[in-house]
C-alpha cells in the first residue's frame, strides 16, 4: 500500500500527456497467506462494482466459487473448470502438468493459484482495527499497574527494533497497558536493535515476577525464546488462533472503555498504521503490511492476552547463578 501511495501520484506528471495507463496483474488473493493482497483486492472491489467503469477495465479467469475452501473435489478435477480459469491451457499450459499440480498442491492452495478461486479482502477488511478516537480517550498519564503484571515482547520484521510491553491491573481493577524502557537506567526509552532485548527481559522479570512472558510464534522474535528458556524462563507462545483471540480482546477493551494506557507516542503511531490479516473468521496483526512499526502494539496486545490467563498454569521461573 504504501508503494501505491507514491506511484499512483506520480502519474500526475504524465496526465497532460497521451493516455497514462496503470496495469495491475497478479494470481487470485488468498487472505491467509498474501498479507499484502489488500490493495489488489480493492481495485477488483471498484471494478466489480461498477463505480470506475469509465475509467477502469477488469478481466479477471476464474472458475466459479468465492472461497477456495468451498470448492468441491469434483471441481478441482474437472479439466473444463481448468480451462475456465487458464485461456493458456492447450497452447502453453498443459492439462497433464495441471494434472501433476493437482497432486502435488494442497487444495487450497490449487483452488486460488491455478484455478483462481480467492478469498477476496474487501474494503471493510481495510478499516481501523481499532478506532482511535476510542484509544485517546483510554489515555491516563497517572496511569500505573497495581497487580497481576504480564510481560510481551516482539520484534519489527527487519529486526531493526523491539519491544517489550506489560500489561496488570489497577487499583480499580482496570487493566493498563504500556511499553516498558528498554534500560533500567537513565536514558532513551528505546534502543535499536534487538541485542538488548533478552538482558531487558531478565532485569524486568527479577524485578517484577510477572505472572506469564508471552510472545507469537510467528514473530522474529522467537529467536529468543530458547535464549529465554536456557536462563529458566517459560515464554507462552501463542498460536494463531490465540493471537486472534489476543487481537479481539484488546479490540473489545477498546471499544468497551475497558483500558487505559499512557498516551505514549509510539504506541499510538502503531495503533494509527496499523493493518491486520484475516485469520479465519478473525483478525491478527500484519507485521508486514503495516505502514510502521507495531511491535509496541503487538506486545501490549499479547501481555493483555497474558494476563486474562496468568492464573491458567502460571510458569514458574528460577533462575541459576554461575560463577
Amino acid at each position: 500500500p504504501s508503494i501505491m501511495g507514491t506511484l499512483v501520484p506520480m502519474m500526475s506528471a504524465r496526465s497532460m500527456v497521451g493516455n497514462p495507463q496503470l496495469w495491475y496483474a497478479g494470481s487470485a488473493v488468498d487472505q491467509q497467506k498474501h498479507v499484502d493482497g489488500h490493495y489488489f483486492g480493492r481495485v477488483r472491489e471498484r471494478a466489480l462494482s461498477g463505480k470506475s467503469a469509465d475509467r477502469l477495465a477488469f478481466m479477471e479467469w476464474s472458475a466459479p466459487g468465492d472461497s477456495p475452501d468451498g470448492v468441491s473435489d469434483d471441481d478441482l478435477s474437472d479439466p473444463e473448470l481448468w480451462a475456465m480459469a487458464n485461456p493458456g491451457m492447450g497452447i502453453r499450459i498443459s492439462s497433464r502438468h495441471v494434472a501433476a499440480e493437482r497432486d502435488a498442491l494442497a487444495r487450497r492452495e490449487f483452488a486460488v493459484e491455478r484455478m483462481g478461486v480467492g478469498d477476496w479482502p474487501t474494503a471493510a477488511d481495510d478499516r481501523a482495527a481499532l478506532d482511535l478516537e476510542a484509544w485517546k480517550a483510554a489515555t491516563d498519564a497517572g496511569s500505573s499497574i497495581a497487580s497481576g503484571l504480564c510481560l510481551a515482547f516482539d520484534v519489527s520484521p527487519d529486526r531493526s527494533s523491539a519491544s517489550i510491553c506489560a500489561a496488570g491491573l489497577r487499583d480499580d481493577g482496570i487493566p493498563h497497558i504500556e511499553r516498558l524502557p528498554a534500560s533500567k537506567a537513565p536514558g532513551p526509552d528505546t534502543l535499536t536493535g534487538t541485542r538488548w532485548l533478552v538482558d531487558r527481559l531478565l532485569q524486568l522479570i527479577e524485578d517484577h515476577d510477572p505472572v506469564a512472558v508471552v510472545c507469537d510464534q510467528r514473530s522474529p522474535a522467537m529467536v529468543f525464546v530458547k535464549q529465554l528458556e536456557d536462563a529458566g524462563v517459560e515464554v507462552r507462545t501463542t498460536s494463531a488462533n490465540e493471537h486472534a483471540e489476543a487481537c479481539g480482546r484488546l479490540a473489545d477493551a477498546v471499544n468497551d472503555r475497558d483500558l487505559r494506557h499512557l498516551g505514549q507516542p509510539e504506541l499510538t503511531a502503531a495503533v494509527r498504521g496499523a493493518a491486520k490479516r484475516q485469520l479465519g473468521e478473525a483478525w491478527g496483526w500484519s507485521r508486514r503490511s503495516s505502514q510502521v512499526d507495531i511491535s509496541p502494539l503487538v506486545a501490549c496486545t499479547l501481555a493483555l492476552w497474558g494476563l486474562d490467563r496468568g492464573g491458567e498454569e502460571a510458569p514458574a521461573f528460577y533462575f541459576e547463578v554461575f560463577s
